[in-house]
């Protein structure tokens, strides 16, 4: 069938959707061993149709007999260009759909080196039609982009996805939902929580269910439930089963006995509110306490795309030496400058690659900011300006001041709370301050950076204890610490008091992206009314 679909797409190129659309119903009905076999001979007609342009785009010798004209256009005009083009496209649009097996295959053919060399030798080809003003951006080229960008994504998502598994159990894993007004996590009834997770191993986007009279949606995107009738929104969030040697050592060191016994309560003692789900003691297993990691509890966890390849070393991602090149190639285009779709796509690719600071202190060097603030209204698109303020920022944001920010934003977090009109948390409620409600906001923070994230948060943020109750007997103890410690407990945070620091040094790179917005302010003339 694929020939057939490789003549299709050479004859009519706007089919390539359709194309798409067929190829993934073949896939769906033939299985994983088809899928890659798919995905190689795509790869492989990339492949192929780019050589032939590495091979066009070598600068002219005297014996060439093209002109410099030809020389520029055949990127576009040659039928490899066109070929290449639309194999790419299909490429991305297969990429979208089969997120993991899609970067397996790209990564095991190293199909992206070759794009690389394409794109690092079409430099001298672009820049030679910004001097004869015949610039024609090929069509080739965003689709190239968009598929890096894809597998970037993809290897960031599996790596994450990969220190998630860690924890998962082979059967069964407890979902809750969140009461902001107690500020407590409560289960869903056995069958509920068996379907909610059977859902999101199968991959769903969602999931409907019932609780005594009332129909509930389950979203895994926002990790929302939604009640059907009143729209009422409440958080859910994934817990994780601990395995039995660890509950077993738990159990002997004294810890397990807040486990199995309170764990099972939680249900019994929540009271029932008006859009809460009606609930059933959980199955009698011992779950970790509310104060799991955000990796592990809080964030949204990615649906995969086969549940079979959970097992699987996650994906690479770009080598460290590819990065410079590709990063190198997007300035280059930025000075052409292309049209706005490529523009688009080399843009949200730089905002990728330049998540570690030294490839932002590299494109910085690179003199991108001021070809970025010297790009006129036509080269505009939708999202522009939010897209080249996240890439400042990065650049901005050496790792002094990136854990300034985030102590910040923890810290106002933690003090304040924080509602949320998307997950139903009303703003300065008891449950807008609980750790893993706190976690779940601040995830976008933990996402930026990993590492700095967690040295922050360790640092500032705490448990606010509860006074304590009672005389001071054993049972009084054993209920404090039960109220104090238990799963049942409500854990809300507060922040340290802040330790003042000295301001850091800002480096000369940093200086001087500063100094280019600051002339770039001071050239600026507003339009006339």
């Amino acid at each position: 069938m694929l020939p057939g679909c490789a003549q299709l797409l050479d004859e009519l190129p706007d089919t390539v959707y359709r194309v798409c659309d067929l190829l993934m119903t073949a896939v769906r009905r033939n299985g994983p061993a088809y899928r890659d076999s798919v995905l190689k001979q795509v790869v492989k007609q990339v492949w192929e149709a780019a050589d032939v342009l590495i091979q066009a785009a070598l600068p002219l010798t005297t014996s060439d007999t093209k002109t410099v004209s030809e020389w520029i256009s055949q990127m576009g005009t040659l039928p490899q260009a066109a070929n290449l083009a639309t194999r790419i496209l299909l490429l991305t649009l297969l990429f979208e759909e089969l997120k993991l097996p899609c970067a397996r295959v790209v990564e095991s053919s190293c199909v992206l080196d070759v794009l690389i060399k394409l794109l690092e030798v079409v430099q001298p080809c672009l820049q030679a039609a910004k001097e004869h003003k015949e610039v024609q951006t090929p069509k080739w080229i965003t689709p190239v982009l968009l598929l890096i960008d894809f597998y970037e994504k993809t290897a960031v998502s599996s790596k994450r996805r990969a220190q998630m598994n860690k924890y998962l159990q082979a059967t069964g894993n407890n979902w809750r939902w969140f009461d902001d007004r107690s500020g407590r996590w409560c289960s869903y009834s056995a069958s509920n929580n068996s379907t909610i997770d059977a859902a999101w191993r199968a991959g769903d986007t969602s999931v409907r269910f019932t609780a005594g009279r009332r129909r509930y949606t389950v979203q895994f995107t926002t990790m929302v439930q939604v009640n059907e009738e009143t729209g009422n929104r409440r958080p859910v969030m994934l817990t994780l089963l601990r395995s039995p040697r660890a509950a077993a050592k738990a159990g002997k060191d004294g810890g397990g006995a807040d486990g199995g016994g309170v764990e099972e309560g939680r249900g019994k003692d929540e009271p029932n509110a008006p859009d809460a789900p009606q609930e059933e003691p959980p199955p009698s297993s011992i779950l970790p306490s509310s104060s799991s990691s955000p990796s592990s509890s809080s964030s949204s966890p990615p649906s995969p795309d086969d549940p079979s390849a959970w097992a699987e070393s996650p994906v690479r991602g770009l080598a460290e030496e590819a990065v410079p090149a590709v990063l190198r190639a997007c300035v280059s285009m930025l000075g052409v400058p292309v049209d706005p779709d490529t523009l688009h796509a080399t843009l949200r690719l730089c905002l990728r690659l330049t998540r570690h600071h030294k490839h932002a202190l590299l494109f910085a060097e690179l003199r991108s900011t001021r070809t970025i603030l010297g790009l006129t209204q036509s080269s505009g698109f939708t999202g522009f300006t939010p897209l080249v303020t996240l890439l400042f920022r990065h650049i901005i944001e050496d790792p002094c001041t990136l854990r300034h920010t985030m102590e910040k934003v923890v810290r106002s977090a933690a003090t304040s709370g924080a509602g949320s009109t998307t997950s139903g948390v009303v703003s300065g409620s008891l449950g807008s301050r609980e750790v893993n409600y706190i976690l779940r906001v601040l995830g976008p923070a933990a996402c930026r950076c990993p590492h700095v994230f967690t040295e922050v948060a360790t640092g500032c943020i705490r448990i606010a204890l509860p006074a304590p109750r009672g005389s001071g007997t054993a049972s009084d103890d054993e209920f404090e610490n039960l109220r104090i410690k238990g799963p049942n407990a409500v854990q809300l945070v507060k922040t340290t008091p802040v330790k003042p620091t000295a301001l850091p040094t800002i480096p000369e790179p940093i200086k001087d992206v500063i100094y280019d917005m600051l002339n770039a302010l001071a050239a600026y003339h507003a339009p006339e009314e």
